[in-house]
C-alpha cells in the first residue's frame, strides 16, 4: 500500500492537463473582459463622433442659411441658448465643482446676451482672462457692458455699433421706416454684415450591456455659431446701402458730401488764377 502511494505521489502525468483546466476560466475571463472593453471603447468613439457631425453640421446650416432667425438676433439667440442650457443640454463633466463652474459660466454668458446683445456676450466671455491677467493700459476698461461706455452719446454710433433691440428716432418717409425695422429688430448687423449669434448643440447617446447590467454613455457639445459670408455684389453695396439707410435716421451725417442721395452743393465751374499776386 505504503509502495502504491508513493508510486502515485511521484507520477506526474497529466499535471500539465490538470493546470490548464485551472486556469483556462482565468483566460477566458480575460479574453472576455478585454473584447468587451474594446466594444465598449468603439461604441464611446462612435457617440462622441455622431455628437460632434451633428454639431458641426448645425453650425454648416447656419452658416449656409440666408435667414436663419434664431441667430440673427443677439437677444433671441441668448434666450434660445439659456433656454437649451436650462432643459437638458447641460455639459457632462464627471466633476460636479466643474459642471457647476462651467453652467454659471455659459448661463450667465447667454444671460448678458439675452439682455445686452453681443456687448453683454463678450464682456462675460472675457471676464475670466480679465480676472487672471488684469488687463493693463490701453485694454484696461474696454471690457464693458453697456455700449455707452465705448459709443459715448452719439446716436449714430449706437444705431449703427449696438445690436440689441431699440426704437431709434425716426427721420420720416420710407427710409425712415427701413431704419425703424432695422433698430426695432435688431437685425441690422446681420442684414450688412452676415453676423451671427448665438450657439448650436449636438448630442449622441447610446447604450451597452456588461455582465448583465446595461451603461448608458452619452456625448455633448456646443460651439458658436459663424457668420454668413457675403459674396459678389452683395458684399459690395449691402453694407453701404444699410449704413446709408442708417445715417438718413441723422440729419447731420445724411447731408455730408459724398453719402447724400443727391449733390447738396451747386454744380458749375470754378476759376483759379495761374499766378498768385505776390508772384505776378
Amino acid at each position: 500500500m505504503i509502495h502504491f502511494l508513493s508510486r502515485f505521489h511521484g507520477d506526474q502525468k497529466g499535471a500539465t492537463l490538470a493546470e490548464f483546466v485551472l486556469t483556462l476560466p482565468i483566460f477566458i475571463m480575460c479574453f472576455v473582459g478585454i473584447v468587451q472593453l474594446g466594444l465598449w471603447s468603439e461604441k464611446s468613439v462612435k457617440v462622441w463622433a455622431k455628437a460632434h457631425r451633428i454639431t458641426f453640421a448645425q453650425a454648416t446650416l447656419v452658416n449656409q442659411s440666408r435667414f436663419s432667425l434664431q441667430h440673427m438676433q443677439p437677444q433671441a439667440a441668448g434666450a434660445v441658448s439659456l433656454g437649451q442650457l436650462a432643459f437638458g443640454n447641460k455639459p457632462l463633466n464627471q466633476s460636479g465643482i466643474q459642471r457647476g463652474l462651467i453652467l454659471a459660466a455659459e448661463g450667465t454668458t447667454y444671460g448678458d446676451m439675452a439682455l445686452r446683445g453681443h456687448w453683454g456676450e463678450s464682456s462675460t466671455r472675457t471676464l475670466p482672462v480679465d480676472l487672471v491677467v488684469q488687463m493693463k493700459p490701453p485694454l484696461e476698461g474696454m471690457r464693458t457692458r453697456n455700449s455707452a461706455d465705448i459709443l459715448g452719446g452719439s446716436a449714430l454710433s449706437r444705431d449703427l455699433l449696438n445690436d440689441t433691440a431699440n426704437f431709434s428716432g425716426s427721420a420720416g418717409g420710407a427710409l425712415g421706416v427701413i431704419n425703424q425695422f432695422l433698430s426695432g429688430s435688431g437685425t441690422r448687423a446681420a442684414l450688412a454684415a452676415g453676423q451671427r449669434y448665438g450657439t448650436v448643440i449636438g448630442w449622441s447617446s447610446d447604450s451597452m450591456t456588461v455582465a448583465g447590467r446595461t451603461v448608458s454613455m452619452r456625448a455633448h457639445f456646443n460651439s458658436l455659431v459663424p457668420p454668413f459670408p457675403l459674396t459678389g455684389t452683395e458684399a459690395q453695396f449691402l453694407p453701404m446701402a444699410i449704413t446709408r439707410v442708417t445715417m438718413e435716421n441723422h440729419r447731420a451725417y445724411s447731408q455730408i458730401l459724398g453719402i447724400n442721395w443727391s449733390q447738396p452743393y451747386p454744380g458749375g465751374s470754378i476759376s483759379v488764377q495761374e499766378k498768385f499776386p505776390a508772384e505776378q
